[in-house]
């Protein structure tokens, strides 16, 4: 998996927000999303190195070889109970 530098995740934002975004690793991604998504949803997330979650919860962003798809038409809305569970797992 192409990682991204936390030091660059922390200067950048949600390009609809501007809010802060955490980076969430491929296998805890999957691992989640798995119980909130069918597998048709999950399908399409199988491109993902892993993502970026708004701060507030509202969605992911997706990491795609390393580079990170910030389009507000690429956010994939979220429950808020997963992005409850995402927050408590990452930094």
């Amino acid at each position: 998996m192409d990682t991204l530098d936390p030091a660059f995740v922390r200067v950048l934002r949600c390009p609809e927000t501007r809010g802060l975004l955490r980076l969430v690793p491929a296998d805890l991604l999957r691992t989640l999303v798995s119980e909130y998504f069918s597998p048709a949803e999950m399908k399409n997330m199988e491109s993902w190195d892993g993502a970026l979650l708004v701060e507030d919860g509202r969605g992911l962003y997706p990491v795609r070889g390393g580079i990170a798809v910030l389009l507000v038409e690429e956010l994939v809305r979220i429950p808020e109970s997963l992005a409850v569970a995402l927050l408590a797992k990452v930094k």
